[in-house]
Formats: C-alpha cells, sequence, structure tokens
C-alpha cells in the first residue's frame, strides 16, 4: 500500500519536482523501514535514478542482490539498472555472476552478450549469441531476438554473407522483427545489394512505425541508393522532424542526398555539421575530395 500511493505522488512530476526533498525523505524512511522489501528497494532505486542520484540506486539494488541471492528477479534489477546507466563492465560482471547461479539463464545470457557488444568485445559477444541459439529454440520472440544480434554482430566483424543468413532465419521466425527488417535493409544498402527487397523491408517499418528517425533514415538511403533522390530528400526532412539531434552518420546521408541533387551548398552545411558532430577521418577526407571536385 506505501509503495502504491508512492508511486501515485511519483506520476505527477510536476509535485514530485516542486517537492523533491520532502519525496526523498519519504523514500529514505521507507526504505530503511523496509528495506527487505524488494518491492521497495524497485520502487526507490527508480526514484534515485529519476531524481539523479545513480550511484545510490545501483548500491541499493546491489545490497538487494547480496540479500537475496537465490532469487532471480533481484539479479534481474540489478542488472537492468547498469543497462539503463550505461555501465557495461559493472553489467557484464554481474550477469556472469548470475550465470554461476543460474546457468543457460536467457535473460542473463542476453545482458552478458549485450554488455561484451558495447564494450567492443565482438568474438566474445558472438560466442554468447551463438550458445544463446540452442538454449532459446523454443522460445521463438528470445530465438527471433538473438539472431537479429548476430546478425549485427557479424556485420560488425565483417562477415557480411554470414550476417544475412541469420537475418534470414530471424524473419523466418518472426517476419515483423522490426529490428532485423531495419538492420537488414540498412546493411544491404550499405553493400547495395537486392535494394528492391531492402526497400520492401525498410517500407514495412516505417508503415508500422512513422516517427520513428532511425527506421526513417534507412529508408531515405534505401531511396537513395535506389537513385530516388527526391523522396529521399523528403524522407530525411521527417528525420529532422523526429530527431532534433541527429547523428554524424544521419547528417552524412542527408548530404549524400543533397549533394545528388546538386543542392551543394547545403550539403556542405550538413557534412559540417556531421564533422562537428564527431571526429572522423574518413567523412572529412571525403567532403574536401568534395570541395575538390567542385573547384575543378
Amino acid at each position: 500500500m506505501k509503495v502504491d500511493y508512492m508511486e501515485q505522488l511519483l506520476q505527477n512530476r510536476a509535485f514530485a519536482a516542486t517537492f523533491l526533498k520532502q519525496v526523498d525523505t519519504l523514500f529514505t524512511t521507507l526504505y530503511q523501514r523496509h528495506h527487505q522489501d524488494t518491492a521497495v528497494v524497485y520502487r526507490y532505486a527508480r526514484f534515485l535514478i529519476q531524481a539523479s542520484q545513480d550511484e545510490r540506486a545501483v548500491e541499493v539494488l546491489k545490497t538487494n542482490r547480496e540479500r537475496y541471492p537465490n532469487d532471480p528477479e533481484a539479479w534481474g534489477q540489478d542488472i537492468s539498472v547498469n543497462h539503463y546507466l550505461e555501465r557495461w563492465e559493472t553489467m557484464y560482471g554481474t550477469a556472469s555472476d548470475a550465470l554461476r547461479i543460474f546457468p543457460k539463464h536467457p535473460y542473463f545470457m542476453t545482458m552478458s552478450g549485450i554488455a561484451a557488444w558495447q564494450m567492443d568485445s565482438l568474438p566474445q559477444a558472438i560466442s554468447i549469441f551463438e550458445s544463446i541459439v540452442p538454449v532459446a529454440k523454443n522460445d521463438k520472440p528470445l530465438l527471433s531476438q538473438a539472431l537479429s544480434i548476430l546478425g549485427d554482430l557479424y556485420h560488425a566483424t565483417g562477415k557480411s554473407e554470414k550476417s544475412f543468413q541469420v537475418y534470414e532465419k530471424s524473419l523466418k521466425i518472426d517476419p515483423n522483427q522490426m529490428t532485423t527488417l531495419n538492420n537488414y535493409a540498412y546493411h544491404l544498402a550499405l553493400v547495395g545489394e537486392k535494394l528492391q527487397k531492402a526497400y520492401d523491408m525498410s517500407k514495412k517499418t516505417i508503415d508500422a512505425e512513422p516517427k520513428n528517425p532511425t527506421y526513417l533514415d534507412t529508408f531515405g538511403w534505401v531511396l537513395y541508393k535506389l537513385g530516388r533522390f527526391q523522396e529521399a530528400k523528403a524522407i530525411f526532412r521527417q528525420v529532422m522532424m523526429y530527431d532534433s539531434d541527429m547523428s554524424a552518420e544521419v547528417l552524412d546521408h542527408y548530404a549524400e542526398v543533397l549533394y545528388a541533387l546538386k543542392e551543394f551548398d547545403m550539403a556542405f552545411i550538413y557534412w559540417e555539421q556531421a564533422k562537428l558532430k564527431e571526429k572522423n577521418p574518413e567523412l572529412e577526407k571525403k567532403v574536401e575530395e568534395r570541395k575538390s571536385q567542385m573547384k575543378r
């Protein structure tokens, strides 16, 4: 009942922000008196993150996990908060410890694989996700997701054909796996293969989620690769509507479209923005070459 009451208080964000000190005192008192109640612990940790007290949230969930070492949910909450905070090394270590108690637990295997990926330990991440596939054979959503991630990892290590093969397996299990459809389409566009197939897959994602800037970027890039530059420009203008902080990669894509349309001044404006976003020697070299071509 107390947790439900605190939940209701926090649903009113304006109230929580105005009386943050008092709400903090209430939560701290609740936790001190009922720290062995996991419902209290989980809600308190969420409040701490909401109040920008990340380290305290991590400490609270770690203590709870140590108090209940045989409770997979306690481990899961600890791993989840580290995932949210992008503390990859801690997340990997905690997931690995959890697997010693709960061998072949799909969630802990997945989280350890994601952490390894984020730490750029790609061979290790591939090995983990390959080991998930037989474990997940009777769990279609998990199997489709694991294959989708494997496809991304194979692509990241230069194994494009192997990547496409596992994407196909993922879509055979779940034809509406949006992440697979998007990434498969994008990677086909990057290598310039089966562009109509890439178009069909990417179109499916934006039909499902028309305001998703990641899916729109892929669709715009596929249109560019198909030579449909005006349509690509219209899509990238939508990306700008839904993503106020476009990545260097997306800015580069839009600049390429504008350059193809001979809107050179605008193209170089967006390339300059891309260079400011991320230091990328290859991009800088390309932009300089384009400028040299313009002078000839």
